[in-house]
């Protein structure tokens, strides 16, 4: 691409913005703007310029001028002709298509009519992509492809941001304007968000070749066959969304699909004779849609707050249960361990259910007498679009690392966070742990309002202060409340994480008519089974149940129980089969620096052998001068740190937690650690 290119289109972009900030655009060297993908603008924030290196602020002046909602106003005022009627049916589904072909995101508040937007009104952030042709890349690839019975059908696979729209448009070019060795293609363009011709008014705003026909606006479901009836093309391009079979996956998809030989078997079903057949790009979230609109929006009816993170969930889902009832609210709650329903409680089989039985669950709690329900939320759930169909009102990140990365969950960090991050785009209210590492990344493209909590100075809700309390039996923390609220909190359940759990309950149920005494007298008797759960075995020592099935949690745990000087910190636990061997590497490792011995078992081995497993944490057991033993049969593991306890320790039960059973060879059979404990006790 050449840099005088790059730099117009970078200009021509520009000429969209508000004046005020075209003149800062401007300023820019020309090396950044030739780097610039995107002018971003959000309300009450600076204007920036995303490149390769990420975003870039567009002006030094001090203090830096911020981004109004009039400035937003103007611009979508100016790219649609002073007519938003004219294109509601592009800004109800977030974006518009300005003059030059360049594409406009835009984010408000969005107007419902029976479940369906409608239109976007009170804009609170704008964003236009600085797109660009490079003609002629796609020349040796569509003569490679071209054959004896012209151009095959070719699906085009990469992932976000590698170029596969750019190479798309100018195969479109290649094809429709022909060479020296190939003849001119009639083509058809199904150009359902503007992103392959940039529609303006009729007029294509980027080259598609000359015997292109494009439809605009319409989704290829329906665009195909108009194109086919109106236009008769030898080749239809579109883009077809990020479905590959059946798995939802982080890939953006490109098709073109040469007329009648588009993989008929792929999306062509017969069904019997009188059945109505729909046609979905992504059957999961449709289902949520049509789950949503058969219990009629129940969600409505309902504060929604959904919590997700890599740890800390499930206990700061409780927190809130317990915080709103006390202060007389009636709250439903979805998790790992359950569903509650008033007085019905539902074993949970995922942490998030899938998008039917979530609907069903609101529709239950909506009749039920419900105000609210608060929710765990997996990277899972979000990945697979279980909670699409219902805007959450709260959406809540507790924390992230490495975790559920593997052959059946996540392919690497990086999908793990995009995948839990979908919530902030899905909430009105985003409350983040502004200690976390990782938190630019985490609020990277959010859409909701923000709110921060955390022992950072920069947090709007923090913690100072924080001291060990305890006495005989008991281990507990307090510390001091300021930033939004202040007062003191003491709860009876150690540790730091203890701290944020609590943390990000205070945060949420402050949006709620709750009372300080509300609460700190919910925070005192808030337990979670399976979660620092002490069982009463002996007076000498201190025996507990923790769900830690990872490396950050087992080393949050056993680093806050260490605070306590235990006379030995003793940790038992095993690792699931059928996931990562990086987690029981990480986990062998910490609990070998960490406690004083290690007792190594069996968990949920699932289709793996048992020892097989026990061997790999054992890899990450060599890296440490730890003492361990390893007994496979989880309840004689038990017994052995019972009957071998010493006075001062303290034994923490981890990996099963709430769990009340072991899967084994896809069967699960019955297995619950405090039934073991009683029968050891009693000598069975």
């Amino acid at each position: 691409m050449e840099l005088s290119y790059a730099i117009a289109r970078y200009e021509q972009a520009a000429e969209l913005l508000p004046i005020r900030w075209q003149q800062a655009a401007r300023r820019l060297p020309d090396w950044r703007k030739a780097q610039a993908e995107e002018f971003r603008l959000r309300t009450g924030r600076p204007m920036t310029v995303l490149t390769c290196e990420g975003e870039v602020l567009v002006s030094d002046e001090l203090p830096r001028p911020l981004v109004t909602q009039s400035d937003l106003e103007q611009l979508c005022d100016m790219v649609t002709g002073y007519s938003r009627y004219a294109v509601s049916d592009t800004l109800s589904k977030g974006y518009l298509i300005g003059q030059g072909g360049f594409r406009i995101g835009v984010c408000g508040t969005a107007v419902l009519r029976a479940g369906v937007n409608t239109n976007l009104r009170d804009i609170s952030s704008v964003t236009v992509r600085i797109s660009r042709q490079i003609r002629g890349i796609s020349e040796p690839l569509v003569e490679e492809l071209w054959g004896s019975e012209g151009f095959p059908s070719t699906l085009l696979l990469a992932p976000p941001g590698a170029g596969k729209t750019t190479l798309l448009r100018d195969m479109i070019c290649a094809l429709s304007d022909g060479s020296e060795t190939r003849p001119a293609c009639r083509v058809g363009v199904v150009d359902e968000r503007g992103e392959l011709a940039g529609m303006y008014r009729g007029v294509p705003q980027l080259d598609v070749g000359f015997h292109t026909d494009v439809l605009d606006s319409c989704p290829k479901t329906l665009g195909i066959p108009m194109l086919m009836r109106s236009a008769n093309p030898q080749v239809i391009a579109e883009i077809a969304g990020g479905l590959v079979g059946s798995k939802p996956v982080a890939l953006g998809v490109e098709q073109l699909a040469v007329k009648g030989g588009a993989a008929k078997e792929d999306t062509d079903v017969e069904a019997p004779e009188g059945l109505t057949v729909i046609k979905v790009e992504n059957t999961r979230y449709a289902l949520a849609l049509t789950s949503a609109a058969y219990f009629g929006y129940p969600a409505e009816k309902l504060k929604v707050i959904g919590i997700t993170g890599t740890k800390g969930k499930t206990t700061t889902t409780y927190m809130v249960k317990s915080i709103l009832e006390n202060a007389g609210y009636k709250v439903g709650l979805i998790g790992t361990i359950e569903a509650i329903i008033g007085d019905k409680v539902i074993p949970a089989k995922n942490t998030t259910p899938e998008s039917y039985v979530i609907q069903e669950y609101f529709h239950e709690m909506a009749e039920a007498g419900c105000d609210c329900v608060v929710m765990e939320v997996s990277s899972q759930g979000l990945m697979l679009h279980r909670t699409q169909g219902f805007v959450f009102d709260f959406g809540i990140f507790t924390n992230i690392e490495p975790d559920h990365i593997g052959p059946n969950e996540h392919k690497d960090f990086d999908d793990y966070l995009r995948c839990k991050s979908l919530l902030l785009k899905q909430c009105k209210v985003g409350i983040v742990n502004r200690d976390d590492e990782h938190f630019e990344k985490i609020i990277e493209g959010h859409t909701c309002s923000l709110e921060t909590y955390g022992f950072s100075p920069e947090a709007d809700l923090r913690a100072e202060d924080a001291k060990l309390v305890g006495g005989k039996g008991y281990l507990g923390i307090s510390y001091h409340l300021k930033g939004l609220l202040d007062f003191h909190v003491e709860i009876d359940i150690p540790g730091k994480f203890s701290i944020y759990n609590s943390l990000t309950a205070i945060a949420i149920c402050r949006h709620f008519k709750v009372s300080e005494e509300n609460i700190l007298k919910a925070l005192k008797v808030a337990k979670v089974k399976g979660r620092i759960e002490m069982v009463k075995v002996s007076d000498d020592f201190t025996l507990m149940i923790d769900y830690a099935h990872n490396a950050m949690a087992l080393e949050s745990l056993l680093t806050t129980l260490k605070e306590y000087h235990p006379h030995r910190l003793v940790c038992l636990f095993g690792c699931g089969g059928n996931r990562s061997k990086l987690r029981r590497y990480e986990m062998g490792e910490v609990s070998g620096k960490l406690a004083d011995l290690t007792i190594i078992t069996s968990d949920n081995p699932r289709d793996e052998e048992p020892q097989a497993i026990i061997d790999d944490i054992k890899i990450g057991m060599a890296k440490t001068d730890g003492k361990y033993v390893e007994i496979p049969d989880r309840k004689e593991a038990i017994a052995y740190a019972i009957h071998h306890g010493e006075p001062g320790d303290i034994i923490v039960l981890a990996g099963k937690g709430h769990e009340d059973y072991q899967e084994i060879k896809g069967k699960k059979y019955p297995m619950d650690e405090r039934v073991l404990i009683a029968d050891i006790l009693a000598g069975k």
